[in-house]
Parts: structure tokens; C-alpha cells; sequence
């Protein structure tokens, strides 16, 4: 990994604070399960990876429960302290008999900006977390546009607009120690529906988003050029950055 090629990282994959970038996303999960019955305060929810966003969730319901790869940051833990939290690699989820004494635990699991980090079959992962829904249980599921209208036009020009795998890279960001493999895999909205459909869940919401605030600190030309892409995907909606969709678990038919 080359000094340039860490850089370019820095500056362009990690632009701003995490929470800034996020805000509108985050805002938009909020909106989805305040919408449910009670505005929400009495499910059952399982968010995947833990931000700062984790601590807002725990404030807004009462029964939050969070996964991840690792343990949670002492800063996070100590927001998080009355929050259970289970320790598991996504990457094993083929094996659906992991996490027995959460079988059936869930209402709501937020799998946000994850999928495309997993080097895993999306089949084996929505498998496994059908098993930890309840009846009629929903997934929130954010991830980005794999036909975005900047990745179109890079490449019609000869560029990849995909990341590269990065091995083994470790990031001093505000002397915080950043993992970043890039994105494994992106998805289109066909795609999606047909493995959705396949794990035995109806897609009952779906919508393009541009919901990432990566932009405002760009200086002019490629301030104008952003605009001109915000307004073309306002006006063609497969067009945006990223896609939520909102899975029901079909209780019908047990996979």
C-alpha cells in the first residue's frame, strides 16, 4: 500500500465525521421504525455493528440489543452499558444453528451499510437473521446503489467505480485504529428483491436515497459537477447513492 493510496483513503473515504456523513441515513432508519405500531417503543430491536447511532437508538426504545464482529469500544460500552451485545462474525452465518438462545428474538433488525462489506453469499447471511426475527419480524436494510449515476459515468470513461480489496489496512485516524477492506460487493434493486424473495421475505418497501452528506467540503469545479449529479437523481430516482428497503419475514414458509 503505497503512501498516495493512503491518502487518498483518508481524504476520500473517510471525509468527515462518521455521524455528519451518516446524519440523513440514520434520520431515515428513525422515520421507519417510529412509522411502526406504538412509534416503536415496545419492539424488539437488533442493530448490526455499533456506532454512535447505537446510543441514539437506546434512547429513542427501550429494547435494543446490538451485534458485532468485535466487542464494543470502551467509549461505546460505557454508553451502552445496560445494552446486551452479542460478539459474531457475520461471515459465519451459513451455519444457521449459531445464536440458538436468540431464535425468534427479534421485531426489528437494522442490517444498515453492512451487506457490502461481507465477503459472504447475502443468501446466508438474510437466512440466518430470518431465524433470529419473530413472526412477521422486518429487516431494515440500507446498503448502496451498485447503478449510481457517478459510477455509471466512470465507468463508461474506462474507471472502476467499485473499491479495490484492500489487505490488511490499518488507518491512525484521530488516534483511532480504522480495518477497512473496501466494499466486497454492491447491489442493484432486482437484485435484492430476487435474493429477498428467495430467503422467504416480501420486499414491502423500497426506495432510492441520496442520504450521504460526502459532498459539502468539496471545492469548485467538482462542486458544480456534484450538483449536477444530485439534481439529475432527483430527477431519475435509480439514479441516487444509496437504496432502504424494509423486509417482512414470511412466517408461511420456514426455510
Amino acid at each position: 500500500m503505497s503512501f498516495k493510496e493512503i491518502q487518498y483513503i483518508k481524504k476520500f473515504r473517510f471525509p468527515q465525521d462518521y455521524d455528519v456523513v451518516h446524519k440523513k441515513r440514520f434520520e431515515s432508519i428513525l422515520a421507519i421504525i417510529h412509522a411502526m405500531p406504538n412509534n416503536g417503543k415496545e419492539l424488539n430491536i437488533l442493530e448490526i455493528g455499533t456506532t454512535n447511532f447505537s446510543v441514539t437508538l437506546n434512547r429513542e426504545f427501550a429494547n435494543l440489543t446490538t451485534i458485532d464482529l468485535n466487542e464494543r469500544t470502551t467509549e461505546l460500552d460505557e454508553k451502552l452499558k445496560d445494552v446486551p451485545h452479542i460478539t459474531f462474525d457475520l461471515c459465519k452465518s451459513y451455519d444457521k444453528t449459531m445464536c440458538p438462545e436468540y431464535k425468534n428474538s427479534f421485531d426489528v433488525i437494522i442490517f444498515a451499510e453492512v451487506l457490502e462489506h461481507l465477503p459472504i453469499a447475502p443468501e446466508n447471511v438474510l437466512s440466518f437473521l430470518y431465524t433470529l426475527l419473530k413472526e412477521n419480524g422486518k429487516i431494515i436494510l440500507q446498503t448502496p446503489n451498485a447503478c449510481a449515476l457517478h459510477k455509471r459515468v466512470l465507468m463508461l470513461f474506462g474507471f472502476n467505480p467499485f473499491d479495490r480489496i484492500i489487505p490488511n489496512l490499518s488507518i491512525d485516524s484521530e488516534n483511532k485504529q480504522i480495518d477497512y477492506h473496501g466494499h466486497i460487493r454492491e447491489y442493484t434493486r432486482k437484485e435484492l428483491y430476487e435474493i429477498s424473495k428467495g430467503q422467504n421475505f416480501t420486499v414491502i418497501y423500497h426506495k432510492y436515497k441520496n442520504y450521504l452528506n460526502t459532498y459539502s467540503n468539496w471545492k469548485k469545479p467538482l462542486n458544480y459537477i456534484i450538483r449536477l449529479f444530485l439534481f439529475l437523481s432527483a430527477v431519475i430516482p435509480q439514479f441516487r447513492l444509496g437504496q432502504t428497503m424494509v423486509l417482512e419475514k414470511d412466517s408461511q414458509k420456514e426455510i
